[in-house]
């Protein structure tokens, strides 16, 4: 889904391994969204605070997914991501939007 992202602040680094062998899937830690304007809302948000507070040259993951149903890609396939220390290189880091400690996607 077209979310209105930046391009990535440098070249970005290819997979050390394609396919990756692994899939990390995580939360964003943030709000809920349920639309689609929420949800790319919500991508650039956290694009933006990954490359202007963090220092990272891109989202730190390969693909969101919102509350919406839609799929929201970040870095894409067989690009390095930020989301998992040690598994970055061989893997691809899927995050639904929000904070799901307690309530399940």
């Amino acid at each position: 889904m077209e979310w209105g992202g930046d391009p990535p602040i440098n070249q970005t680094t290819p997979l050390s391994v394609v396919p990756p062998p692994y899939v990390i899937i995580s939360h964003t830690a943030g709000e809920l969204c349920s639309t689609q304007a929420k949800c790319s809302q919500g991508v650039r948000a956290i694009q933006t605070m990954h490359t202007a507070i963090f220092k990272w040259n891109d989202i730190a993951y390969n693909f969101l997914v919102g509350g919406d149903g839609n799929i929201y890609e970040g870095r894409g396939w067989e690009i390095e991501g930020a989301h998992t220390y040690n598994y970055n290189k061989k893997s691809i880091g899927i995050s639904f939007i929000g904070t799901f400690n307690a309530l399940a996607p």
